[in-house]
């Protein structure tokens, strides 16, 4: 395998009998040569060989079904018609207030309108939508608990958590972090206990970027839903911040939006949705987390070799049309549960206030709905 981004991929392109033109265009759009040698591409990963619509260098295109809606309950009605149906218990949603299409200079043949091909893409890597292949040098991602940036919210409510370390040296003596759960005094069990739980096992559990997405820290993972209702919302309304910096969602004008619900059926692995997320996972006991509840929602991950590979699993797509009722779609106070409803949403605007200039947490948003 050749990875993208390495210079020699250029003279590998030629020598499979591509011109020199195209060979720096395929570089240039993050083709690479992967291990069986054929010529893959970084946008889409794997699915070259799986997915719902697989992609292929032939040319062959996929369309997903487009419906122009003007309701919820038709939007319910199309899924529920047996082409759709199959797929029912796969299904997650995903809301925007537009579509974003790129256009690189070798597009997939899976680009649709004169080589534009769209974008659904963690919000991780919009960053690099000027220059795509530069993520390729871009740091991993890390998620904010696996770091000492997020202390404040792993150990909020253990008195003086701060200085235990001191006070446990004074108390016993030398110490390593995995003797406290074994310390006869309940804060530096519970200490020890969350050690272990987001520094030792969190670099494993799905729930944390989960948890860091849905109040405002970007990841690599895609923001869906399982409740269409809910993706509906979000087509409707366009986040907005005020002069004080507090956000809420503004409706828009029914006869200016261009609003797109996404139908995406993943093929593996399996999403697990928030709510058996949490209900299995005493991670977050101390301060439960209710907005991903709330929201039905389930995160799945995309590297730095894949990252629009959501778009070869659309099923179909919603067009939202003018003046589109919004009965039955949840309103914002629904889907992002007040301070005294949500501890985590609490603790977290502490955090943030607390926090320096340079930390993930102020990026935290604080709503005002």
């Amino acid at each position: 395998m050749i990875f993208p981004n390495d210079p020699i991929l250029i003279d590998e392109f030629i020598k499979q009998g591509i011109s020199r033109d195209d060979s720096h265009k395929l570089f240039n759009s993050g083709y690479y040569i992967a291990a069986d040698g054929h010529i893959a591409d970084s946008f889409y990963g794997n699915k070259y060989y799986s997915g719902l619509h697989p992609l292929n260098s032939s040319g062959v295109k996929f369309s997903p079904k487009e419906f122009t809606v003007s309701s919820l309950s038709e939007i319910k009605s199309i899924l529920s018609e047996p082409e759709h149906a199959v797929y029912r218990s796969r299904m997650v949603f995903r809301g925007q207030t537009k579509e974003y299409y790129t256009q690189r200079e070798y597009p997939n043949p899976i680009a649709e309108h004169k080589g534009k091909e769209r974008l659904i893409i963690p919000g991780y890597w919009r960053k690099f939508s000027t220059n795509w292949n530069l993520r390729f040098s871009a740091p991993d991602y890390e998620s904010v608990f696996l770091s000492n940036y997020g202390d404040e919210l792993i150990y909020h409510g253990i008195a003086n958590w701060r200085n235990l370390a001191s006070i446990n040296s004074s108390r016993y003596g030398p110490h390593l972090l995995s003797d406290l759960e074994n310390f006869p005094d309940p804060e530096s069990q519970e200490y020890g206990r969350r050690w272990q739980a987001f520094k030792i096992q969190g670099i494993a559990n799905t729930s944390l970027p989960l948890v860091e997405q849905h109040y405002g820290i970007e990841t690599t993972g895609l923001d869906v839903t399982f409740d269409v209702s809910i993706a509906t919302f979000f087509s409707l309304h366009q986040f907005t911040k005020r002069h004080d910096d507090t956000a809420y969602y503004q409706p828009i004008d029914p006869l200016l939006h261009a609003g797109i619900v996404y139908c995406i059926v993943f093929e593996s692995p399996p999403l697990t949705r928030a709510t058996q997320n949490y209900l299995n996972n005493e991670i977050f006991s101390h301060i439960k987390p209710t907005r991903p509840v709330s929201q039905d929602c389930a995160l799945p991950f995309f590297g730095r070799h894949n990252i629009n590979e959501a778009v070869a699993d659309l099923l179909c797509i919603f067009k939202i049309a003018p003046n589109f009722s919004t009965d039955d779609i949840p309103n914002s106070n629904d889907l992002f549960p007040e301070i005294y409803k949500d501890p985590f949403y609490k603790a977290a605007l502490e955090a943030k206030f607390k926090a320096m200039k340079s930390s993930p947490l102020k990026n935290i948003v604080e709503y005002s709905l």
